[in-house]
């Protein structure tokens, strides 16, 4: 017999997480669906945020985020204060830009038992693997729910099964955690060493993330080629990584449509991602904020499910839409170095830095 709940949450991520948390803040029974058995194991991701101030600026229309964002310090790993790119040719523009590096696997942690404490059930090694009607079929038994969240990264399953369309294009990515001290900056290398995406440095604690994200249509060359020597050109080849990850990143833009019958999607299903950053783990907690708020209306008050679609475009899609036509721009001169070189001397610091922040690249 299935398990019955107001609203069944599918993936624990930030952007899962933080819908369960809301929907259950606001009296909704709701539970989580996670396949892994730890929560945020394996890490698949850089481990960047922007601060909360630089949140604002971005997503302007959000209202007030400062309790989302609000996370111990023990889960912080280390505060940065600026953004260095690199252009193919090695010269450097460098953007003033706050956030931090975070522990992921501890981040998404402090989300879910976030979203327990405030009544939401976590079931874990459970696998979703079909949808009838209103009932997740999973490894574990069935769950009932009023409401589907489609919160399941970039493939898009739980969508799928409602005719939604996940994101089309999805960057293979790989990166190491390498120990050492490294200076409070992030550095983004564009051009030669990731074609058709950019190469990273995120420093940590004691260590920093080091990964390439490419795009396969740009080389022939294959993932793990590229990254080993992206390593030896930064001298750290001879490395012993801490621990090792891969993982795919949206880069076709926000999906046309984000809710179907009774599911809705959010974060990297609905290719919520900052795409001329990589930034996903914010327009995923904003979008799970907003979707529990459109879900509590649907349930308790008999408002269309479909609310949500303009209720989140409305506070997300310029900036998103923005980062997506920096991305297309990149994308019309990556195949050539020197080109490449060009263009970002013709943009400058102020366009880049209009780019990252997603914002119009020309001021238009």
């Amino acid at each position: 017999m299935a398990e019955t709940f107001d609203v069944v949450v599918i993936g624990a991520g930030p952007a899962g997480s933080v819908a369960a948390q809301y929907a259950a803040e606001a009296g909704l029974s709701v539970a989580i669906i996670e396949r892994r058995t730890r929560v945020g194991e394996p890490v698949q991701c850089g481990e960047f945020v922007p601060g909360v101030e630089e949140t604002k600026a971005i997503f302007d229309k959000c209202g007030d985020i400062d309790e989302m964002f609000n996370v111990p310090s023990s889960i912080i790993s280390k505060h940065t204060d600026e953004i260095i790119v690199h252009s193919p040719k090695d010269k450097l523009y460098k953007v003033p830009f706050i956030g931090f590096s975070v522990e992921r696997k501890d981040f998404d942690k402090f989300l879910a038992i976030r979203a327990e404490k405030a009544g939401a059930k976590l079931f874990t090694s459970t696998h979703a693997r079909g949808l009838k009607n209103d009932t997740v079929i999973t490894t574990k038994g069935e769950f009932k729910g009023k409401v589907i969240v489609g919160a399941d990264g970039p493939l898009a399953r739980v969508g799928s099964w409602v005719g939604l369309d996940g994101p089309t294009l999805l960057a293979p990515c790989i990166l190491e955690e390498l120990p050492g001290d490294f200076e409070p900056k992030l550095h983004i290398y564009l051009g030669r060493w990731a074609p058709g995406g950019y190469a990273w440095i995120i420093p940590k604690a004691k260590s920093a993330n080091i990964g390439l994200g490419i795009q396969h249509n740009y080389t022939e060359q294959s993932l793990r080629k590229l990254f080993k020597k992206y390593l030896e050109h930064l001298g750290l080849g001879d490395k012993k990584p801490i621990f090792k990850s891969g993982g795919l990143v949206p880069m076709s833009g926000i999906v046309k449509k984000t809710v179907s019958k009774n599911v809705i999607m959010v974060g990297d299903a609905a290719g919520m991602v900052m795409s001329s950053n990589g930034g996903g783990i914010v327009p995923a907690m904003l979008a799970g904020k907003i979707a529990a708020d459109s879900i509590t209306a649907h349930i308790k008050k008999g408002t269309p499910l479909d609310k949500y679609e303009p209720t989140w475009r409305a506070g997300m899609s310029k900036p998103l839409k923005n980062a997506q036509k920096t991305q297309r721009v990149a994308d019309k001169f990556f195949k050539s170095d020197t080109q490449f070189d060009l263009s970002l001397s013709i943009v400058g610091r102020r366009g880049l830095e209009r780019g990252i922040k997603c914002r119009p690249l020309f001021g238009i």
